[in-house]
């Protein structure tokens, strides 16, 4: 009994080394592959769209003058002094500047927004001071509790 016990335990260690060792081979061969498609599809994207602009050109973070609150592709930013809030700014994503400017001529401004202008990828609503002048930093994380806001620089 303890003999076919053994022999059980060596063939299943057995099968799991091979089985692991069959795996590290077919890894090794993926990343080349992967790394040879993807200098393919940056050289592609390259001549087809202007390089992407990181998000620090815009200032799409929390500091000790702004929230920023972060809605998937959508950012609200809030100017503050204090405990007041002095500014709403919304920035939509639309990924390209191309995209951005054909929706700045294209997007109907609402009563309550100011001015409408674009930063790059995204589209800038400007709100005006009645849709914020009662707000503190303190309603404001009541407000978007469930929104990611975004770390400081």
């Amino acid at each position: 009994m303890n003999r076919k016990v053994l022999i059980g335990m060596l063939v299943i260690v057995a099968v799991l080394v091979l089985t692991g060792c069959g795996k590290k081979k077919e890894e090794e061969k993926k990343p080349e592959t992967n790394v040879e498609e993807k200098t393919n599809v940056e050289e592609t994207q390259v001549e087809d769209t202007a390089p992407p602009v990181p998000e620090e050109d815009y200032e799409l973070y929390t500091d000790d003058k702004k929230m920023v609150f972060r809605d998937g592709d959508n950012y609200s930013l809030y100017f503050y002094n204090g405990t007041k809030v002095t500014g709403h700014q919304y920035y939509i994503d639309y990924g390209t500047v191309e995209k951005a400017n054909e929706a700045l001529e294209n997007y109907e401004k609402p009563k309550n927004v100011n001015k409408i202008t674009t930063n790059g990828r995204f589209l800038v609503l400007e709100y005006a001071k009645s849709e914020y002048s009662n707000l503190t930093i303190y309603k404001l994380r009541n407000q978007y509790g469930d929104y990611e806001i975004l770390p400081d620089k």
